[in-house]
């Protein structure tokens, strides 16, 4: 049901590292070269949107997640992929549960197709597996699967003596069980120090449903999410980073609004 942008800023953090390098396209590193992040996040809510648009409050709930985001260079153009996650939720109200284990995790592969000048173009594809407990209601709340496709497009600029980026990404996401669903992001990256990146990043998330099914619970416009987060990196040596994000749902529709935070240690190799 709730999911926060762990994975995003892992990745960004990849993307915004390796895009900095002279020798080296954004979003993928060297060939034979890595990175490894792990992230832990907290976020809760209570205030509900539902399909129409109607607000209520309904009981609050917490969730705790820890993921290992791991990239490595195949070729200078080929990235594998991989995000194992570790999940705890905590939802209150008279049929609350808690519930932890294994979550939704990711494998796949991100190319870079095209790279003129300061641009980058690049393609993702990543398969989700289910979470490791598929009954109940951690399941419920966890993803149950299925494959996702990204087409990234991003630069690498100076402005004020500061290095920076943005990107802009969209594409698709199936889920086992639930409405397939339309995604997109955006970030700005800026360096104001060398050792420090800034980055301002939305994430958006619309469903993909028939108007039949639509109108048939009550949801004429679908569910939509849109969350904001503000993120830091330092560079704590050459090897090791350190990265804090806030952030918190801006527009919800058919789902909780959120507000969260994350810390990740990160590691080059």
């Amino acid at each position: 049901m709730i999911r926060v942008p762990v994975a995003n800023f892992a990745m960004l953090l990849g993307a915004a590292i390796w895009g900095q390098a002279a020798q080296a396209g954004a979003f993928n590193p060297p060939a034979g070269e890595g990175i490894a992040i792990l992230t832990g996040s907290f976020s809760d809510g209570r205030d509900f949107v539902d399909g129409a648009g109607r607000k209520f409050r309904s009981p609050a709930w917490r969730k705790f997640e820890t993921q290992l985001h791991i990239e490595y260079g195949l070729t200078d153009w080929l990235t594998a992929v991989a995000r194992p996650r570790v999940v705890s939720i905590h939802e209150g109200g008279r049929k609350g549960f808690r519930g932890e284990g294994v979550g939704a995790s990711e494998v796949g592969l991100r190319a870079r197709i095209w790279q003129p000048g300061e641009w980058v173009f690049a393609v993702q594809a990543l398969a989700r597996a289910p979470a490791a407990s598929a009954q109940g209601r951690f399941a419920q709340w966890e993803d149950r699967g299925g494959v996702e496709a990204r087409m990234v497009v991003g630069r690498r600029f100076v402005v004020l003596g500061m290095s920076g980026f943005f990107d802009v990404q969209i594409g698709v996401r199936t889920r086992a069980g639930r409405a397939d669903e339309l995604i997109g992001e955006q970030t700005l990256g800026l360096r104001p120090t060398p050792s420090l990146l800034v980055m301002a990043q939305t994430f958006t998330t619309q469903s993909l449903e028939s108007p039949k099914r639509l109108a048939a619970r009550g949801a004429p416009l679908g569910a939509q999410r849109v969350k904001t987060q503000l993120s830091l990196l330092y560079d704590l040596a050459p090897r090791w980073s350190l990265g804090a994000a806030a952030f918190r749902t801006l527009a919800v529709r058919d789902g909780a609004k959120e507000t969260g935070a994350s810390l990740s240690l990160l590691r080059r190799f």
